[in-house]
């Protein structure tokens, strides 16, 4: 009987993997291993990518009317 098992896991040494969950496979059970590497979601920021994106004003750091009476 043919049985597929999909899990993650992690590699221990060159020689051992570690699965992230149980199987009902037996000791010394012959097995077929297909191994693919976990791809990466986050993509590498590049620098300057949203320069003109976002605009600040030149008033900025000037303090807001509706905070002066807090900052008497």
């Amino acid at each position: 009987m043919r049985v597929a098992f999909v899990t993650e896991g992690r590699l221990i040494d060159k020689r051992t993997l570690e699965l992230s969950e149980p199987t009902d496979l037996q000791i010394g059970e012959k097995v077929k291993l297909i191994i693919e590497p976990e791809q990466s979601v986050r993509k590498t920021r590049v620098f300057g990518c949203a320069k003109d994106w976002i605009e600040i004003s030149p008033d900025f750091n000037e303090p807001l009317e509706e905070m002066k009476e807090y900052m008497e």
